[in-house]
């Protein structure tokens, strides 16, 4: 039995709902603690992504086309250890994100209630203290997020 169908499924309904094992809930449980908040994050996708990234007018990152969502699930919490562990988010950026805005030069997004942005990343975003990191899953991959205001 081909199981790949399966995870594949299992992951779009945990994108679907917001909500998945690796996102941070003890901080998305949270009312917003804030009407905006400046945040940067590294974006991580992975292979399967690449379809959808395509119906989206879209291209995927070369390096989440050689990767798995349990790969880039274990590299978004060894970032997140780091960026916990007191680590700067501006290298990571620049190293691993594939957001190319924001990878190339340590952009910061202002978020707020009316944000264009994934939902989840700004769910996210809202919740987070000042200084605080988290993750998030949008139909975009990972969201390594940290609040710098």
């Amino acid at each position: 039995m081909n199981r790949m169908p399966l995870l594949a499924a299992a992951s779009l309904l945990a994108c679907a709902s917001g909500r998945g094992s690796i996102e941070s809930a003890d901080v998305l449980s949270r009312q917003a603690v804030a009407p905006s908040a400046e945040v940067k994050h590294v974006l991580l996708g992975w292979a399967w992504l690449g379809s959808a990234y395509r119906r989206m007018g879209m291209q995927l990152d070369s390096r989440a086309e050689s990767r798995t969502e349990q790969d880039t699930e274990a590299l978004a919490q060894e970032l997140l250890g780091k960026l916990r562990a007191g680590a700067a988010i501006e290298p990571m950026m620049a190293e691993h994100s594939e957001d190319p805005g924001s990878a190339k030069d340590g952009r910061s997004y202002t978020v707020d209630p009316a944000s264009r942005l994934a939902e989840p990343f700004k769910e996210l975003s809202l919740r987070l203290l000042p200084g605080e990191a988290g993750i998030a899953r949008s139909q975009f991959g990972l969201h390594v997020v940290k609040r710098v205001r």
